[in-house]
């Protein structure tokens, strides 16, 4: 019988050195690019990280710089000519340095250090770590803007290193700058007419078939139009008429044809898209209605309440006392009839309670305002209508807002015209010798300015106009 034979056999793999070694190596090289990896991963994650970071820092910088030199800006000058200058620049560079001390410690413990002079216009400051340099006046490249008109502020501070500083970076600084300017309304120019209507075209109309020269003060004096008509907030009519002013203001445009800025405006450029006025008298209160009635004797007026209107006319020569004339049913003038105050005595003012204006008459009026008190510089003040009393059909207005007419006859003197809601007319009927007709500012709802002659405006803002918001701004 046959069998079965069951043989075992063992088979051995001699094992190579030498591959043996080459895997080990491999796997020793893996462990160094992966450390390498990890410590280039750490790095730039820590510059990444710090990156970041600075550049949250810097933007806080340029915000606190902004705010500084706007705050700065609004204690600097407000005329080339201030006999304060010199301590509203130092004010304004300590206002500076103030503000970013209040920002960097978030209205904590953190001041500012007094000035360090690093010429006349520069202080440098430190804050802790933080330097900051302010500069005024400064003269910026390529500006038109007045030096005494800017205020340069600079900050600088380390830039912490957190977690760059491990792998051996060095802290380096930053620094953020700003410049900002105040600049006055109209440039500082006195206001010495001002058109109230914000959207009428033709606000502030020029007409005339002849010579019409409408002029204020030689030292400086602006028209300002508070329309945004974008054609003609300003309009011309006609080529025969002639304003003389150092500065015209418009929130719109304007069309002067057939007329010419060189022909019709010595050559002075209306500045468009310019911030309103508003009503420069918007606080002052309209006084009460005297008790005591007013009366004209023998051609002499006393100040009081006039129930029946205030009418002067003929050739007769009116003395006025000085006060207010209260008048219900409007004020007026006609005929060669002269108007004066008694001995030329300050002091005498119309409010126009109810009714219209209408001094249109061809002689003097020659009527020096109050040079004190509530009412100082006014001589016409027409009472302002009340735009949300809206009266129902048929029944009388709350205030008349008919046209108000104002002739400027030789030797004319009075002072500000104040008349909110009416539409003025004004004719210059004078020689071009004649002395100056309004000292102060007309202020209407609109003008319209006409006539034969000369029409002189000197302009004066009294102490109990408001003054009109300065245009505070960054430069760059």
């Amino acid at each position: 019988m046959g069998g079965r034979f069951l043989v075992h056999v063992t088979v051995r793999h001699r094992r190579d050195p030498a591959r043996r070694n080459r895997h080990a190596g491999q796997r020793g090289s893996a462990l160094l690019l992966m450390t390498a990896f990890l410590m280039t991963l750490l790095t730039m994650s820590a510059f990444v990280i710090d990156l970041g970071f600075r550049r949250q820092l810097v933007r806080q910088a340029q915000g606190a710089v902004d705010a500084a030199a706007l705050a700065a800006a609004a204690e600097l000058p407000t005329t080339a000519s201030d006999p304060a200058t010199l301590t509203k620049q130092a004010n304004a560079r300590q206002t500076a340095a103030n503000f970013v001390a209040d920002d960097l410690s978030d209205g904590g413990a953190l001041s500012a250090s007094s000035c360090t002079q690093v010429d006349t216009a520069t202080c440098q400051y430190t804050i802790g770590s933080t330097t900051v340099t302010v500069t005024t006046p400064y003269a910026l490249e390529n500006s038109a803007i007045a030096a005494w008109r800017l205020i340069y502020v600079r900050v600088c501070a380390p830039a912490p290193t957190f977690l760059a500083k491990s792998v051996g970076a060095t802290p380096g600084t930053y620094c953020r700058k700003a410049v900002a300017r105040r600049i006055p309304f109209a440039n500082g120019r006195p206001r010495g007419m001002i058109s109230l209507n914000e959207t009428a075209c033709a606000a502030f109309l020029l007409s005339g078939s002849s010579y019409t020269d409408l002029v204020l003060d030689a030292a400086g004096g602006a028209v300002v139009i508070d329309s945004n008509c974008p054609t003609n907030a300003l309009d011309g009519g006609g080529n025969a008429w002639d304003l003389d002013a150092s500065g015209i203001y418009i929130d719109g445009g304007y069309d002067l044809s057939p007329c010419t800025i060189d022909t019709c405006l010595n050559g002075v450029e209306p500045t468009t898209a310019n911030p309103r006025s508003g009503d420069p008298f918007a606080e002052m209160p309209e006084p009460p209605k005297p008790a005591v009635d007013g009366g004209c004797s023998a051609n002499r007026c006393t100040p009081g309440y006039y129930a029946s209107g205030l009418k002067f006319s003929g050739g007769t020569d009116f003395q006025l006392d000085p006060g207010i004339y209260w008048i219900d049913g409007g004020l007026s003038s006609s005929g060669s009839a002269a108007v004066r105050a008694t001995a030329n005595q300050p002091g005498v003012m119309f409010f126009v309670a109810s009714g219209s204006v209408d001094l249109t008459g061809g002689g003097a009026l020659v009527l020096p305002p109050a040079t004190s008190g509530t009412y100082q510089g006014i001589t016409i003040f027409q009472a302002r209508c009340d735009l949300d009393d809206a009266e129902p059909a048929g029944t009388d207005p709350p205030c008349d807002r008919s046209a108000a007419k104002i002739n400027g006859n030789d030797d004319s003197q009075i002072g500000t015209v104040y008349l909110r809601d009416a539409a003025l007319e004004m004719q210059g009927n004078a020689g071009q010798s004649s002395p100056v007709f309004v000292t102060g500012t007309v202020i209407a709802d609109t003008m319209k300015i006409s006539g034969n002659g000369y029409l002189r405006i000197k302009a004066v803002e009294t102490p109990n106009m408001r003054v009109a918001d300065p245009d505070i701004g960054l430069e760059r």
